[in-house]
């Protein structure tokens, strides 16, 4: 799954899905994602997925091809975007903390991004930030269908971006209920 912004949206009506994805609303996913699993990421507070896979084999693929390996893809809701720069001092510790406590362990790779950017809009520059989270499965799909192993990382791993999207929630809308 992709966000609308990454994705021709309602592609899954228009195109029909590949035979690896299956309709999931108006998008095409990976046939093995839970539903349960894409309602509890579609409905976090402070963060979207903008990219979500289940890992898939192939024999012909190197064992380390990263496209054999799950992942998911977050941003910080558009909302929250402007001026996050302003709030990170108060909100990195928190995000450190959260990260340290639930990904601490051995089947994950995660890596967060805050961006500054100028972007060239056609006229002039426009000014962007940005906040991404990937989160990597370290364990490499075997097989075409969905093991348990890698079953078992999303949903831990979903469990995980609850939790931290309700701590990142908490400390945001604090920030913004004390501003001016």
């Amino acid at each position: 799954m992709r966000d609308n912004k990454d994705m021709t949206y309602g592609r899954a009506r228009r195109r029909g899905c590949k035979d690896f994805e299956r309709p999931w609303r108006d998008l095409c996913v990976d046939k093995n994602l839970e539903d349960d699993w894409l309602e509890r990421l579609d409905n976090l507070q402070s963060l979207r997925v903008i990219s979500i896979c289940e890992g898939h084999y192939h024999p012909d693929q190197s064992a380390r091809s990263s496209r054999r390996f799950p992942h998911i893809k977050l941003r910080l809701k558009e909302q929250f975007l402007p001026d996050i720069s302003s709030q990170w001092r108060q909100l990195q510790p928190v995000i450190s903390n959260e990260l340290h406590r639930l990904f601490y362990c051995v089947d994950t790779y995660l890596d967060v991004e805050l961006k500054f950017r100028y972007r060239w809009r056609g006229v002039r520059f426009a000014y962007q930030e940005d906040l991404t989270l990937r989160i990597n499965g370290r364990c490499a799909r075997d097989s075409e269908e969905m093991d348990a192993a890698t079953r078992e990382w999303f949903e831990r791993t979903v469990g995980r971006v609850e939790q931290l999207d309700g701590a990142i929630g908490a400390q945001i809308c604090s920030e913004g209920e004390s501003r001016p």
